[in-house]
């Protein structure tokens, strides 16, 4: 239990002060790919986050960024999220960590969830028994604003441990899903804004019932492999250890009996995130203070979907003259910046580097990517230069 949890706190956040983590692929260092995923997948130990207070908690994309937020002092009173500055490879990855954790704000007794919502809203999950809680941060207009949702008047027995937004693409696209951690129950939440900015909880339906100790989970990126062709979840068990991957119903949530095993061996493991810019999975230890990467998942937002919502349509061409024009675009909560660097997956290596929105591979954002996307869009001819990733129809 959590309790049990909070021991190790103050014994080891003193040793993540001045260390840059560089990444393993040593499973004696924590962690066990199981079959058959282990043919495709490859899982690294990045260590400790430099000035980032144990226990570790939830973990997204900063918006806008290609950093890190994460919780620390996870379960506590005393509990924040600290943006965390990364390195990444040529193809994106992230590869260890670029100086301290900054703090951002705070996130009382954070726990495994951690998500930018609907409106820049960041969402986290608390764990504060006996109150069954989620809270909330607004980082926009009206900037600070902080929010606590009490989810036990709507049957929410427990203290959540994950929470996460269901991605464009998936069966029940857009709700909210939250698992409990004692009991392992997993619910489907409706939100409806309550007019300061910030978002009230209106019903919380139980739609699972899964074994205790569930923490953070991540929806597996479309087309993966060795994931099969049902939408699938991967869920942190905390008191086994393990992630492990579930079949979704039609709405979005984990058919208990299609459980399969995807990692075991970990201590702890709390927070989880599919990082946008590569596709990989990335999990927080709450025991050992550590952050693991997983490689090999298909990538998460498709070549041309520049606000990510699932599909390459006009919509898109007119979010890249907008960002050409310095105007306002609207995209989905950890969508990456148009114009900002973004994996090579997108893009062949060169001077400058790819960029997200960039559809030719010239490594800049103009005018010329939108009319690509509007010529895919009318089904003309996109002639791309020679070893430029194309753009695919649904």
């Amino acid at each position: 239990m959590h309790i049990t949890r909070r021991l190790s706190l103050f014994g080891l956040a003193g040793l993540t002060l001045g260390f840059v983590a560089l990444g393993t692929s040593d499973a004696s260092a924590g962690g066990l790919l199981e079959p058959p995923f282990s043919d495709d997948y490859t899982l690294t130990n990045l260590g400790m986050v430099p000035g980032l207070p144990g226990d570790y908690g939830g973990v997204t994309l900063f918006a806008g960024t290609q950093n890190l937020l994460m919780g620390g002092f996870a379960s506590e009173p005393e509990g924040k999220a600290y943006i965390v500055p990364v390195l990444r490879d040529s193809g994106g990855h992230i590869t260890g960590f670029n100086g301290s954790a900054i703090p951002f704000t705070e996130t009382p007794e954070i726990d495994g969830g951690l998500t930018f919502g609907p409106g820049d809203i960041l969402f986290y999950s608390r764990y504060n028994p006996p109150a069954a809680e989620i809270g909330q941060f607004a980082i926009a207009e009206p900037a600070n604003l902080h929010k606590v949702v009490d989810l036990a008047p709507l049957g929410v027995s427990r203290s959540p441990g994950g929470l996460n937004f269901v991605p464009p693409g998936f069966p029940g696209a857009g709700q909210l899903k939250l698992t409990s951690y004692s009991d392992g129950d997993w619910y489907s939440l409706e939100i409806a804004p309550d007019g300061t900015g910030t978002f009230n909880v209106t019903s919380a339906t139980k739609r699972a019932d899964l074994a205790d100790g569930k923490e953070g989970f991540a929806f597996v990126p479309l087309g993966s492999p060795a994931f099969g062709a049902n939408p699938q979840v991967l869920i942190n068990e905390y008191n086994d250890g393990s992630v492990s991957t579930f079949e979704l119903d039609a709405n979005g949530d984990p058919i208990p009996g299609s459980r399969r095993p995807f990692i075991t061996g970990l201590d702890g493991p709390d927070g989880a995130f599919i990082d946008p810019l590569t596709g990989d999975l990335l999990i927080t230890e709450f025991d050992n203070h550590r952050v693991f990467r997983v490689d090999g998942f298909a990538p998460a937002v498709r070549k041309g979907d520049n606000n990510c919502d699932g599909l390459v349509n006009a919509v898109d061409a007119l979010a890249t003259l907008r960002t050409v024009a310095s105007l306002f675009v609207s995209q989905r909560p950890g969508c990456p910046g148009l114009g900002n660097p973004f994996s090579a997956a997108f893009a062949p290596q060169g001077n400058g580097g790819p960029v997200f929105g960039d559809i030719d591979c010239d490594h800049d954002l103009d005018a010329v990517d939108a009319l690509f996307i509007l010529r895919f869009v009318a089904s003309l001819p996109v002639n791309l230069p020679q070893g430029c990733s194309p753009l695919v129809a649904d």
